[in-house]
């Protein structure tokens, strides 16, 4: 694959981003499930002392019940974001929820967010609809965050807001004073492609300093 020279840049980043996230998942989904084997012991433990008449204490009970059910709703909540970047690929382009794609991205690199120690917050006050790539608005957008993240300068929370906009939507990423995106060059060779596959352009606001997506029009 590597040697095919048929399979540019911007698809190798796209298979580069499926490949970090499906990594980065099943480690979590590895953590999540050891986390509830030790809990499906502890009710072992219950059991095997119910079953010997000693007494069982309510609130243990309850606190492990909580703990489980938390970790079923992480993994429920984790799993829905994969699947639908597992169906990412079934269209090149349909209508894509902006909202929902930057909290899947985020979300799905949990793991990763958090080695670097920083914090990524999505705004996203409603739903904002545009035509554009399932897959590639997702590695283009992983692909900023991700520059943001490794700023090694700044220690502050990445903001990723979503809007609507007259005929279409875009997504401000928000990393400080704009020098972050100036240092890489952003947007270069790569990021213009992966906006031509995902139908956006790319400019960093010389106002805030924010990186600007935006989609110039809606599905009708």
């Amino acid at each position: 694959m590597s040697g095919d020279a048929s399979v540019g840049p911007a698809a190798r980043a796209g298979l580069a981003y499926y490949g970090a996230i499906s990594a980065a998942l099943s480690h979590e989904m590895r953590n999540v499930v050891a986390a509830m084997n030790e809990n499906a012991g502890l009710l072992g433990d219950f059991a095997a002392a119910a079953g010997k008449g000693r007494p069982i204490d309510p609130a243990r009970l309850d606190v492990v019940h909580g703990r489980v059910a938390r970790f079923v709703a992480r993994s429920d909540r984790l799993l829905s974001c994969f699947s639908r970047l597992a169906h990412a690929v079934d269209d090149e382009w349909r209508a894509v929820d902006l909202a929902e794609a930057a909290e899947d991205v985020v979300i799905l690199a949990g793991r990763i967010i958090a080695a670097r120690g920083r914090e990524v917050t999505v705004v996203a006050p409603a739903a904002t609809t545009v035509t554009t790539s399932p897959l590639f608005v997702r590695a283009l957008l992983w692909r900023c965050i991700e520059v943001a993240l490794n700023d090694p300068g700044r220690d502050a929370g990445v903001t990723v807001v979503v809007a609507a906009r007259a005929g279409g939507g875009e997504i401000r990423i928000g990393a400080g004073d704009g020098e972050v995106w100036r240092g890489r060059d952003m947007p270069d060779e790569l990021d213009l492609d992966l906006c031509a596959l995902a139908a956006c352009s790319m400019r960093v606001d010389g106002r805030t300093g924010g990186l600007v997506l935006a989609w110039e029009d809606s599905p009708e």
